[in-house]
């Protein structure tokens, strides 16, 4: 098997490894949280509708409930999220503010950023030729 193959074989296979360490973790989400959407990675990383900071605490307080403990709290104006210290790996809880009437929470628009990005185009000397 050819070296490059090879390597890229057994970086994989430590990802999959890492993958099957979610599932007992996995499965406590899908429990607690029926109707959440769920992705892996090396963690297992969950999103569901919320409409008030007393929701995220009540997720947070049912997986402190089963000894899943806040890991870490990452702050944002616009994404706050939360990583628990699973059973074997980390879950990162994500919450997607709800856009319901009534919700306590919610995403307002409050200015505008404008990225520029620099456009190019291939241009050749006379003697060479592009397609």
């Amino acid at each position: 098997m050819h070296e490059k193959v090879k390597a890229t074989v057994a970086e994989l296979e430590k990802k999959i490894a890492k993958v099957k360490l979610t599932e007992e973790d996995l499965l406590l989400v899908e429990e607690l949280m029926p109707t959440a959407n769920i992705w892996l990675d090396h963690d297992v990383n969950v999103d569901w509708a919320a409409g008030s900071m007393e929701e995220v605490k009540g997720v947070l307080a049912a997986f402190a409930k089963r000894g899943v403990m806040l890991d870490e709290f990452c702050a944002s104006d616009s994404t706050p999220h939360w990583y628990l210290r699973g059973k074997n790996v980390r879950i990162r809880l994500f919450p997607c503010w709800s856009k319901e009437e009534g919700a306590m929470c919610r995403l307002v628009q409050v200015g505008e950023v404008t990225n520029t990005y620099p456009k190019y185009k291939l241009v050749c000397d006379k003697t060479e030729e592009h397609g």
